[in-house]
């Protein structure tokens, strides 16, 4: 994930991948558990702690609701938005 079509990704650009790959893998999760009819993780046996359900986990800082970042919002970009991503421009590498 260092390199992207062959441009260095920023620190920010890696942080959000990473948070859209761990979203898109918890909704799997979870769409996993309630098509068997579960609410609970599968288990290998190494982890026998109950796990906490976990909601949605994310809140969008652009629009303010749940369920998605910013990256992923379909509202146009309010100016703190704008201003925010502007600022995480200046420390690309």
């Amino acid at each position: 994930m260092e390199e992207q079509q062959g441009t260095p990704m920023s620190f920010l650009t890696i942080v959000v991948a990473a948070l859209d790959k761990d979203w898109i893998y918890r909704k799997g999760q979870a769409l996993q558990a309630s098509a068997s009819g579960s609410n609970k993780q599968a288990s290998n046996g190494a982890d026998s702690k109950p796990r906490k359900k976990s909601g949605s986990g994310v809140t969008c800082y652009n629009c303010g609701a749940d369920g998605h970042v910013s990256s992923k919002c379909l509202e146009p970009k309010t100016k703190k938005q704008k201003a925010y991503e502007a600022k995480g421009e200046n420390f690309k590498e």
